[in-house]
């Protein structure tokens, strides 16, 4: 039961990755220093640890940025990083970061349900 409910998510998560495949992502705030040497060397550590598989390291991370810059682009990536790691409380807080930061997004709102769903928390 517990796989299918994990399948379930997996499956309802990639169909909603698919359908914004050729969405344009949102441009990211003016307002936040991206040129601060620390936070750029820790999003290309992110980056770069995502591309090595090191998904775990790369969710956090992305999250830790999406705290600090209130970029919900920051946010996005780290939920949908965790949808591979299968971290559910790192999945849960980067998808509720997300959503408030991006209260008009349905892909937002959808992976926080799957999300919740997922956890047994709705």
């Amino acid at each position: 039961m517990h796989q299918l409910r994990i399948f379930t998510f997996l499956t309802l998560l990639s169909f909603s990755i698919l359908a914004n495949a050729n969405a344009k992502p949102d441009p990211i705030s003016s307002d936040s220093d991206y040129t601060n040497p620390d936070l750029v060397f820790r999003l290309l550590l992110a980056e770069i640890a995502s591309q090595r598989g090191e998904l775990n390291l790369a969710s956090e991370l992305f999250l830790d940025l999406a705290k600090q810059t209130d970029s919900a682009l920051l946010a996005e990536r780290a939920t949908r990083l965790t949808t591979y790691t299968r971290n559910g409380t790192i999945a849960l807080e980067a998808s509720k970061i997300w959503n408030e930061l991006n209260k008009d997004s349905i892909d937002a709102q959808q992976a926080l349900s799957e999300i919740l769903v997922a956890n047994n928390k709705l």
